[in-house]
């Protein structure tokens, strides 16, 4: 039974006699004051700062349109997307079509759209104020 006991190692009483002399610095000690106005290090704490709070502001702003683009609907963004855009394309062509003819204007796929998105954006404009009436208060 006795082989069972471990030994234990005693402490060095060099250990105890550093430890009850130690005491704390004097705040006017030179490696103190070096340490306390050391430039690099309040800049590293004032920009350690700055760049948490842009951390969090990006975070912010990524979980924002994260949220929003999951209420988004893409599959009917994209149908009435195609319909607006073919739309667009078959009365630019008719205007086009019908300034070339009579102005020899040019007639070409870019003033196709912009014919077509002018006269889609005019008729939007007609039908929303027929629908709701004129505003009266400055836009």
């Amino acid at each position: 039974m006795m082989m069972n006991i471990k030994k234990e190692k005693q402490q060095s009483s060099l250990i105890n006699q550093k430890i009850r002399k130690a005491s704390f610095v004097n705040d006017e000690t030179v490696n103190i004051e070096r340490f306390k106005y050391n430039l690099p290090l309040i800049r590293s704490k004032y920009i350690n700062k700055k760049l948490i709070a842009l951390k969090n502001t990006c975070r912010k702003t990524v979980q924002m349109v994260q949220l929003r683009l999951e209420k988004f609907d893409f599959v009917s963004a994209k149908n009435s997307t195609l319909i607006w855009l073919i739309n667009a394309f078959i009365e630019g062509f008719i205007i086009n079509f019908s300034v070339w003819g009579l102005l020899g204007w040019r007639f070409d796929i870019i003033t196709i759209m912009a014919w077509g998105f002018a006269i889609k954006q005019f008729i939007d404009i007609y039908w929303r104020l027929k629908a709701n009436g004129s505003n009266t208060k400055l836009p």
